[in-house]
């Protein structure tokens, strides 16, 4: 049972850190070309959010339970 506990944080790891690449690339995209007024403000958004994604992926991927 631990076994299958490890195996869906890891999955659940790996989708939240492709939810801060797809942020990040959207970030990018949006700030360099749409003409949008506050870009500091979404650049930071954006950067909070994929950092707080990208920690809690990281936090879930790493195997937690020494292998016996």
């Amino acid at each position: 049972m631990e076994n299958t506990n490890n195996e869906v944080s890891k999955e659940i790891g790996k989708w939240l850190m492709d939810i801060a690449k797809y942020i990040a690339t959207a970030v990018l995209v949006a700030g360099f070309f749409g003409n949008i007024g506050e870009t500091w403000q979404i650049f930071v958004v954006g950067a909070g959010l994929t950092a707080l994604f990208l920690v809690f992926g990281i936090i879930l991927f790493r195997n937690q339970s020494p292998k016996k």
